[in-house]
C-alpha cells in the first residue's frame, strides 16, 4: 500500500514539474444558426505563462457550402490569461449537422524554449432550414496562408442556383472544369507552401550561424563573463541577421531589479561594433550628470523662475551615449525642459534649456465696460440688416467631381510613396483610392469603409466585388498583420486597383 502511495505522489510531482501548457477551445457564435445567417468561428486561449507567446494554427472550418482553410497563421498573444481570437464570418448556406476538426496550435513554450503542440475540441454545428432565404449566386472556400513573413489568400467559388438551370451534360462539364480549377490551385497553394517552407529553414540556418559566430567571439566572451562574475544572468538574446554573417544582435542579462545588455553588428562575419552597458552604469551617468555645474547651473535658473522638477530619464545607452531629458512645471502648468546627451565617460554634449512659449491669455478689467457697449451695439446692427433680406441668388451648380481621375491620382501617389519606401502608407493609399471610387460610383453621400465597400457591392450584384474584396484584404494584410511588404505583391495590388477604377 506504501508503494502505491509513494508510486502515486512521485507521478504526481512528475506532472507539476512538467509545466503549464497552453490551452485552446473552439466555439462559434451565434449557437443557434440558421441558413443565411454569418456564423463566427473563434479560439479561446488561457495563457499560463504571464508572457506573450508566439503561435502558429492550422485550423479548416468549411460547413454548410461555405468556409475558411487556414493552412498556416501567425500570431503573438498577449501576456493576458485570457484572450479570444475571432476568424472572419462565415455565411451558413446550406441545413445540416456539421462536425469542424480541432484547430492545431504549435507554440514556443516560454519557460522551456521548446516548440510544444496544442489541440482545441472537436466543434458540432446544426444549421437550420430557413424558407425566407434565397440561395445565393456563389458559395466559397477561402484558402489562408500568413507564415514566415509570406502570405497568400485563393478563394474558390461555385455556383448553385446557374448549374441547376444548365444541361446535365454542360453541368457536368462546368463541375469539371472547376474540379481541375481547385485541384491546380491547390498544386499552387502547395508549391507555394513548401516554397515559403524552404525560406525559414534557409533563414533560421542563417540566424544559428550568426549565433555561432557572435559567441565564439573573443571579445563578446569577455563580456558576458564580467557580467556572470558580477553576478547577472542570461535573459534572452535577439538576432537580426540581414544576410550570412552580417545583421544586429542584443543579448539581454538580469540580477534582481538590475540589467545589462551587450549589443553590437556583424558585417560579413566580423564583429563590427560591440558594447556592454548595465543599468548601474547608467545610475552612475545619471549621478554625473546631476552633479554637473552647467547643468546645476541651469536647474538652479529654472527653480527661481518658479519651476519644480517633475522628472527626469536617461535613455539606454547605444554608441556610449545616453540622452538626458528633464521635464520641470511652474505653478501656472507651463513646462520647461533640459536635454542634452551624456558619454560614459561623463563627458556632456548638446545640452540645453527649453521652456514652452506664454501666452497671454489675461484680459485687462478696464476693458471689460467698452467690450460689452461693443458686442450690443454689433447685436443690434446684426438684427437690422437682417430685416433687409436681400433678393435670393440662384444656387451655383456644383462642377462634377472626376472621381476615376482622383482616384487614379491616388494610385499614382500610392506608386510614389513605395519607392520611397513609404510601403505600409502606400497600401494604404491604395485602399484610400478604391473607396473614394466606390463612394461615388455608388452614389454615397459619405465615405465609406472597407467592410461597406464590400457590402454594398455584394448587395449590388456588383462584377467587381472578387477583384475588389481580394485588393483591399491584400491592402489589410500590410496594413495591420504582420506582412512584409513584396514589391511583386504591391505591382499586383496597383495593376488590381487600375483595373477596378477604370
Amino acid at each position: 500500500m506504501r508503494k502505491k502511495l509513494l508510486i502515486l505522489l512521485i507521478v504526481a510531482s512528475m506532472g507539476f514539474a512538467a509545466g503549464e501548457q497552453l490551452q485552446v477551445r473552439k466555439t462559434a457564435e451565434p449557437t443557434d444558426i440558421s441558413v443565411g445567417d454569418e456564423v463566427i468561428i473563434k479560439l479561446e486561449f488561457t495563457n499560463p505563462f504571464d508572457k506573450e507567446v508566439n503561435i502558429k494554427i492550422e485550423d479548416t472550418n468549411t460547413f454548410a457550402g461555405n468556409g475558411l482553410d487556414i493552412q498556416c497563421l501567425e500570431r503573438k498573444l498577449p501576456s493576458d490569461r485570457f484572450i479570444t481570437l475571432e476568424y472572419e464570418p462565415i455565411v451558413a448556406y446550406t441545413a445540416g449537422n456539421y462536425s469542424l476538426a480541432p484547430a492545431k496550435i504549435t507554440y514556443t513554450n516560454p519557460e522551456t524554449g521548446k516548440e510544444e503542440e496544442v489541440a482545441s475540441n472537436e466543434l458540432e454545428i446544426r444549421v437550420k432550414e430557413n424558407k425566407s432565404f434565397h440561395n445565393p449566386k456563389q458559395s466559397s472556400i477561402t484558402t489562408v496562408y500568413q507564415c514566415g513573413g509570406m502570405s497568400m489568400r485563393s478563394t474558390s467559388y461555385s455556383s448553385s442556383s446557374s448549374m441547376q438551370q444548365q444541361q446535365p451534360t454542360q453541368q457536368q462539364q462546368n463541375i469539371q472544369q472547376r474540379v481541375n480549377e481547385m485541384q491546380q490551385k491547390n498544386q499552387d497553394m502547395n508549391s507555394l507552401k513548401q516554397h515559403m517552407e524552404q525560406q525559414l529553414r534557409q533563414q533560421k540556418e542563417t540566424q544559428e550561424k550568426m549565433k555561432e559566430m557572435i559567441e565564439k567571439n573573443k571579445n563578446f566572451q569577455q563580456m558576458q563573463r564580467n557580467l556572470e562574475e558580477q553576478g547577472y544572468k542570461f535573459q534572452q538574446k535577439e538576432v537580426n541577421p540581414e544576410s550570412n554573417g552580417t545583421g544586429d544582435f542584443s543579448y539581454s542579462y538580469k540580477k534582481g531589479n538590475e540589467t545589462a545588455r551587450i549589443r553590437g553588428r556583424m558585417e560579413g562575419g566580423e564583429m563590427k561594433r560591440l558594447e556592454k552597458h548595465t543599468s548601474e552604469e547608467l545610475k552612475e551617468m545619471q549621478e554625473k550628470l546631476e552633479q554637473n555645474p552647467e547643468f546645476q547651473r541651469m536647474q538652479n535658473m529654472l527653480q527661481e523662475e518658479g519651476y519644480s522638477l517633475k522628472e527626469g530619464n536617461l535613455s539606454p545607452i547605444q554608441n556610449n551615449i545616453s540622452r538626458f531629458n528633464y521635464q520641470y512645471l511652474n505653478p501656472e502648468n507651463q513646462s520647461a525642459n533640459i536635454t542634452g546627451e551624456i558619454h560614459v565617460d561623463g563627458n556632456i554634449t548638446r545640452i540645453r534649456v527649453a521652456r514652452e512659449k506664454k501666452e497671454s491669455n489675461k484680459l485687462n478689467p478696464l476693458w471689460i465696460p467698452p467690450l460689452v457697449v461693443l458686442l450690443i451695439l454689433l447685436y443690434f446692427l446684426i438684427k437690422r440688416r437682417r430685416k433687409r433680406k436681400p433678393a435670393p441668388e440662384s444656387p451655383k451648380k456644383e462642377k462634377p467631381i472626376d472621381f476615376r481621375k482622383l482616384a487614379l491620382s491616388m494610385i499614382s501617389e500610392a506608386e510614389e510613396l513605395y519607392r520611397k519606401g513609404k510601403r505600409k502608407k502606400a497600401y494604404t493609399r491604395v485602399s484610400e483610392a478604391i473607396r473614394l471610387y466606390f463612394r461615388y460610383a455608388l452614389k454615397q453621400k459619405e465615405e465609406l469603409t472597407d467592410y461597406e465597400v464590400v457590402q454594398l457591392l455584394k448587395k449590388k450584384k456588383h462584377g467587381k466585388l472578387g477583384t475588389t474584396k481580394e485588393c483591399l484584404n491584400l491592402c489589410n494584410l500590410v496594413k495591420f498583420a504582420k506582412y512584409k511588404p513584396r514589391d511583386e505583391d504591391f505591382d499586383r495590388i496597383v495593376k488590381m486597383a487600375e483595373e477596378i477604377v477604370k
